[in-house]
């Protein structure tokens, strides 16, 4: 069994909505600048992948100068967060 060191429980706390969107932008993106363990490249591109929608989300309302396709909002985020899960789980 591939360790998922930790990733999964944390998406997964998300999607149970025992954290909120903001918190898992937080954490998810602490966790990943922080993380030096060793991943697989099947790992490693998924995780990166949801890295990237972590850091689009946002909570605030678009301006008019703002360009939304930048941006996606909590659905887009959780629903990118439950494939993610499902690929990493499938890597075990």
């Amino acid at each position: 069994m591939k360790n998922l060191y930790g990733y999964d429980v944390l998406i997964e706390r998300f999607l149970k909505n025992e954290i909120t969107a903001l918190q898992f932008q937080d954490q998810y993106l602490d966790k990943y600048f922080a993380d030096k363990d060793p991943l697989s490249e099947e790992l490693f591109l998924q995780l990166d992948w949801l890295f990237a929608e972590a850091e689009s989300y946002t909570h605030l309302p678009l301006g008019p100068g703002d360009n939304p396709d930048h941006y996606i909002s909590e659905s887009q985020l959780r629903k990118s967060a439950a494939e993610v899960l499902q690929k990493i789980r499938a890597l075990t």
